[in-house]
């Protein structure tokens, strides 16, 4: 993607269609190769987002800036599935943004063991 589309001014929202939870990842997962390079792993991690909780840092233009992606394990703990956010968009708040909102859904949804609060 051309950098030059890419607007600073964004919004959080969550997603629930599946073609968009595993586009979005595509995007924004090729787009940092030195995490995500493993081809196998990557088309693992654009599967397995369709069925789980989603949210997605987009822009004015409808552009992916970062996402986040979690799961609920036996109803009371949760993790971070995958998650990343373009390289042209570190150090703009995207990824801070996306963890509050993810760590706010897992309290929600009753996660009551804090492992990302050391």
């Amino acid at each position: 993607m051309d950098n030059t589309y890419l607007s600073k001014e964004y919004h959080i929202s969550e997603i629930h269609n599946q073609e968009e939870k595993s586009a979005f990842a595509r995007a924004v997962l090729e787009s940092l190769p030195d995490w995500f390079g493993n081809r196998a792993s990557l088309e693992e991690y654009v599967k397995g987002v369709r069925d789980l909780p989603f949210w997605a840092a987009v822009d004015g233009n409808g552009n992916c800036l970062g996402f986040f992606s979690a799961r609920i394990h036996y109803g009371h703990t949760g993790d971070i599935y995958v998650c990343g956010v373009r390289p042209e968009c570190h150090r703009m708040g995207i990824g801070r943004a996306l963890y509050d909102r993810t760590e706010h859904f897992l309290l929600e949804k009753g996660a009551s063991m804090p492992w990302w609060r050391h």
